[in-house]
Parts: C-alpha cells; structure tokens; sequence
C-alpha cells in the first residue's frame, strides 16, 4: 500500500567551496564519499525515507551535479535509465508524455497472474524436488576464499559473438554450464541448483505498460543444473532447461514465495 505519512526527504544542497579542499583532489572524492554515505544513513525500510536527492554545486567550471541514493526496495537497474532519460528530458525542457502503468497496477497484475496459472506450481515444485542445501553447507568455512579468471580482449569477443554459433546458444546457456561443471566438483554432485535474477519486466498483461515505470520489479527463481561427463550433452541439457522456464521465472514469487531456507544459496 502507498504510506501517505511516509517521510517524504528535502531536496540535499551542498556547496562544494564550503568544504575548503581542493576540487579533484583524493581528499576531496574521500570528504564527498563521506558526505554521500552520511544522506543514505538515515534510510529507514519500514518508516521511510528509502531514498534522498542532493544537489551538488560550487565547481570551478560553473557545472552542477545532481546525486540520486535509492534503496534497491525501490529501484531496480531498469529504473535508474528511465530516471536518467526524464531527467534529461526535463532539462531539455522536453514533454514526458503520458503515465504509465503505477507499480500498484502491475502488482495487482501479479496477483492475477498467480490466480491464472496456478499449473505452473508443479514445475517449481519438480525443480526443487531433489533439492539438498545441506551439500553447500557441509562444505562452507569461515575461511575466506578467492579465485579470478580473466579472459583477453580477442576470447571475450570469441565468446560473446562466435562461442554460441555451433549449437544456437546465448551466453548464459554457456556461463551458467560452466558453473555447473564447477559446482560438481564442490559438491561431488552433478546435479546443482541455483538461483537467477531477471528484470521482471515481463509481457503479462497487454493492458499494462511498465517501460516507463520504476519500481523493483526483479525476478528470482530457482534452476535446476544438471551436467554429464559430455561437455556437449551438458550444454545442451543446460539450453534446454533454461528453455523450459515458463515466462523467465516471474511466477515463482507470486506462486511460491520467498520464504527463507526455500531458495538455493547461490
């Protein structure tokens, strides 16, 4: 529901020759850091304010700078676009245009979403049929741990723009096949699950336009990987089950919830 008593934060000002250091020197990013981190202090998740808006001035070339902190409860990555694209036309002393769709209306769209596929429960419920958190845990430490890759500037645009010809995949088919064949060697297990994150923005209701809206409208769901001693026959069962995932997952949320303990760790 919309709080109308919640706290609604004053526009930040903040005058940069006011702060007596050199504009562009370390200390000056390290006393703007502080000052920053100091707005988005006072967020509070169930009272509010979840986010602030500073408006930074005083730079030697005439130049302003306008500082936007929302908690992700509010924003998500797409949100932060639309921002930037209405800021921008506001500046030009452009039109935005018409409203559309609220956060309100898309979560009622959810909810009868979940009344009208009810049927997709039974897929959640066989991708965590063998689901066993305990494999991760036993094998967790206190100790930490750290591994890098990287990847050149010619195997980046070979695995980007070729790695996918031969068997028509995208680079997640790729990636997350390569994760799977890790995890087997973590957990002894070759079948692994995990958690994956989409935009949530999906085409659920043609009477709803979300493009402009912001909000948090984030996915989470439950995949199931599974991988043989074929690298081949591993990626392709890997394509096909993220295939399989009936409207990238957005039903899960609103069919199953997120409860804790219910959800793979990683």
């Amino acid at each position: 529901y919309y709080d109308h008593n919640a706290i609604t934060p004053e526009l930040r000002i903040l005058d940069i020759t006011m702060l007596g250091i050199k504009e562009g020197s370390k200390e000056f990013g390290i006393k703007l850091h502080e000052i920053f981190t100091n707005w988005q202090s006072e967020f509070n998740l169930e009272q509010g304010p979840t986010y602030n808006i500073g408006y930074i001035h005083g730079y030697a070339d005439g130049s302003a700078r306008v500082h936007f902190a929302l908690h992700h409860l509010v924003v998500d990555t797409v949100s932060w676009r639309v921002l930037l694209e209405d800021l921008r036309t506001l500046y030009e002393e452009g039109e935005l245009g018409l409203k559309g769709s609220s956060y309100r209306q898309w979560g009622i769209a959810i909810s009868e979403y979940a009344i009208s596929h009810e049927v997709e429960k039974k897929y959640w419920s066989n991708i965590l049929s063998d689901f066993d958190g305990s494999r991760l845990e036993n094998i967790i430490t206190n100790e930490d741990s750290y591994a890098s890759l990287s990847l050149t500037k010619e195997q980046t645009r070979q695995l980007l723009q070729e790695s996918n010809l031969a068997y028509n995949t995208e680079i997640n088919d790729l990636l997350l096949t390569a994760l799977s064949f890790s995890l087997t060697k973590v957990t002894g297990s070759s079948v692994n699950h995990i958690v994956l994150e989409g935009h949530g923005r999906e085409e659920i209701d043609e009477t709803i336009d979300i493009t402009k809206t912001v909000g948090w409208f984030t996915t989470m769901y439950p995949v199931r990987l599974e991988i043989s001693e074929e690298l081949i026959i591993s990626l392709k069962n890997t394509k096909e089950n993220l295939r399989r995932i009936p409207n990238k997952g957005i039903g899960y949320g609103p069919l199953i919830g997120y409860k804790a303990k219910t959800l793979p760790r990683i």
